[in-house]
């Protein structure tokens, strides 16, 4: 488990420097484009692009250390929840916008909004359920049904039903009933969050 947590932290942090590099030197379309085909790819190999690759999800896992440490906590209310039909337009509009600025190199389109960078709006001050749910154009792509999703968690017939996992759940992906638990692949975004929060050891991979 270390290996995997220290394999992934690494590889986040290289995705959200290479982001930046790329979005300085003015390489914005191939990195969206880039991001774009491995979303795509999520119907072969599940969400690992969302749970190893995604800068956005690097910064969310830093931000969130920082600010648990520091004891403060992002803006989360049902009342968020309450507007998903704005957000899931929100999603399909940036997505739009993304493929356009995707195919700027070989088109005469020319967007110059900074639209990735909106990310970092809405994963700084809500909590991460908006973003990573609802908003996340990339994740939209990833709810396409996947023919494997490797390194996703599991929850085993030890599971106790404390429903610790599901609180800590930053996409509300479990679901732990009276007698069953589980957890969504369309909205899992492998943080393993889970793994850490389960107290009898009943979320393995």
């Amino acid at each position: 488990m270390k290996a995997r947590r220290m394999i992934q932290w690494m590889t986040l942090l290289a995705s959200l420097a290479v982001l930046f590099f790329m979005v300085r030197t003015k390489r914005e379309p191939l990195a969206i484009t880039l991001m774009l085909l491995l979303s795509a790819g999520s119907v072969f190999y599940g969400r690992l692009f969302c749970g190893y690759l995604c800068p956005f999800h690097a910064y969310d896992k830093m931000l969130g250390a920082v600010l648990g440490r520091l004891g403060i906590r992002r803006i989360d209310s049902g009342r968020l929840d309450g507007l998903r039909a704005v957000f899931y337009m929100l999603s399909v509009a940036i997505l739009a916008i993304l493929v356009m600025k995707a195919l700027m190199p070989y088109t005469k389109i020319r967007v110059q909004i900074p639209i990735l960078m909106l990310a970092f709006v809405f994963l700084t001050p809500l909590a991460p359920r908006i973003w990573h749910r609802y908003v996340c154009p990339f994740g939209l792509i990833m709810r396409l049904p996947a023919a494997a999703r490797p390194l996703m968690p599991k929850i085993s017939s030890s599971c106790k039903h404390c429903k610790a996992c599901e609180k800590v759940c930053p996409t509300d992906a479990i679901t732990v009933g009276k007698d069953d638990a589980g957890i969504s692949g369309a909205h899992c975004i492998l943080c393993y969050r889970c793994e850490d929060a389960c107290k009898h050891d009943s979320i393995r991979m």
